[in-house]
């Protein structure tokens, strides 16, 4: 990171403090929360100060902390929204696709299951919502997360059609990793993990998916690594924007967190 995005961010981090309070209000005030603004607003705080915190001061403590928090509140709305509560939909699409790669990336295999699980539900809602890109990801995503071998393969095609399109080029990279697992090629899950983190910076721009908080670690990829590990498949970290401390363990632990798609296909 140069020296004037690291000042860039640690001035937004400051700031971002100081008005903290203003959001903690927004939480608490029952008119904005009935419908899911306030923990919304401050799901993207909380993920600011968790990249902050490992691309500026490398704590992994503060920053497994607030992924989790992150994570933990949007899956609140998804809750929330399926017990009745009036969350706003726009809260509860398959773009949320985006806050399941932080329980992946967390090496947390009961949260992702639970959040992908609750996703997949929102399918005929995001149609209406989202773009086909987006749905077809989320989708693909949570048909791995779950394990769901013919959703696996209905979606893969649908986000390969997607990806022909214009704006595809930059997620490839997951398509790439996607069609791999099914094939059992793990030659091509890591040219897809490659083609990951090659094309992350692309993302990480005033108009992409990203900020520049992201340029320094793929968020995303990591839970990638993380999915295709925990089916099986012994792939490694891409440093520095995958590192390996944040990667869960190769080895098989024999419980039931550990799933093997390789016995599964």
């Amino acid at each position: 990171m140069n020296d004037t995005d690291r000042q860039f961010l640690t001035n937004i981090r400051t700031q971002g403090y100081e008005d903290e309070w203003i959001l903690l209000k927004n939480r608490e005030d029952p008119e904005i929360e009935r419908y899911g603004g306030g923990t919304s607003m401050l799901i993207g705080r909380r993920l600011f100060q968790a990249m902050a915190a490992y691309v500026l001061d490398h704590d992994l403590t503060a920053f497994r902390r607030l992924l989790r928090e992150t994570a933990e509140m949007r899956l609140s709305l998804l809750r929330r929204f399926d017990l009745g509560e009036p969350i706003s939909s726009s809260l509860v699409t398959l773009l949320a696709h985006r806050e399941l790669f932080l329980p992946l990336a967390l090496g947390d295999r009961e949260m992702s299951r639970e959040f992908a699980e609750r996703l997949i539900t929102k399918e005929q809602l995001s149609r209406r919502q989202i773009r086909p890109i987006d749905m077809a990801f989320g989708m693909c995503l949570c048909s791995f997360v779950v394990h769901d071998q013919t959703a696996m393969e209905k979606w893969t095609v649908e986000f390969a059609n997607r990806c022909q399109r214009p704006g595809g080029k930059k997620i490839s990279g997951y398509l790439d990793v996607f069609s791999a697992m099914l094939e059992q090629n793990i030659d091509g899950i890591n040219q897809g993990l490659d083609q990951v983190a090659k094309l992350h910076l692309r993302q990480c721009t005033p108009s992409g998916v990203l900020s520049v908080e992201d340029r320094d670690l793929c968020v995303w990829g990591v839970g990638m690594v993380n999915l295709a590990r925990w089916c099986g498949f012994p792939v490694g970290p891409r440093p520095p924007l995958i590192p390996a401390e944040l990667l869960v363990s190769l080895e098989s632990d024999g419980n039931s967190q550990t799933c093997n798609l390789l016995e599964r296909i």
